[in-house]
């Protein structure tokens, strides 16, 4: 990998760690422009349906969702469920499509329509909690 290489995903991470700290302060505006940056140079950096964009557009999804904007939002999300999808990622899409369900209600005025119902992710299954163990 050459310097410019490394020294593109170096800052494309910074960025992202840029863009969440953002949205810790509530500054939703700004960290959708960084996003919109992380985007761009993660689809130059990995590929446009790699996993890191996945994971960018999930984020941005969510601040949208934040922002009560539930049509960016769910425009986002679709792009990163499709993205998890195509690689098999059940977690990350029933985390999608949780967050999808969550904006179908009245209160947002949206239908689910997006994902048809046979392709939602199923909880995984064989991963339980280890129980705590006290001593007497």
């Amino acid at each position: 990998m050459s310097e410019p290489e490394k020294d593109s995903k170096k800052i494309c991470k910074i960025k992202r760690s840029i863009s969440f700290l953002l949205i810790k302060g509530k500054e939703y505006e700004e960290a959708l422009k960084e996003f919109a940056d992380v985007e761009v140079m993660e689809k130059v950096n990995y590929g446009d349906d790699s996993v890191k964009v996945g994971k960018t557009y999930k984020a941005m999804g969510t601040i949208y969702c934040l922002m009560d904007n539930y049509e960016n939002a769910k425009e986002y999300l679709a792009r990163a469920y499709k993205i998890f999808e195509a690689k098999g990622m059940e977690k990350q899409m029933s985390e999608v499509s949780a967050k999808l369900k969550s904006m179908s209600s009245p209160r947002t005025g949206l239908k689910l329509e997006l994902i048809p119902s046979d392709s939602v992710a199923k909880p995984l299954k064989g991963k339980k909690k280890a129980k705590k163990k006290t001593i007497k």
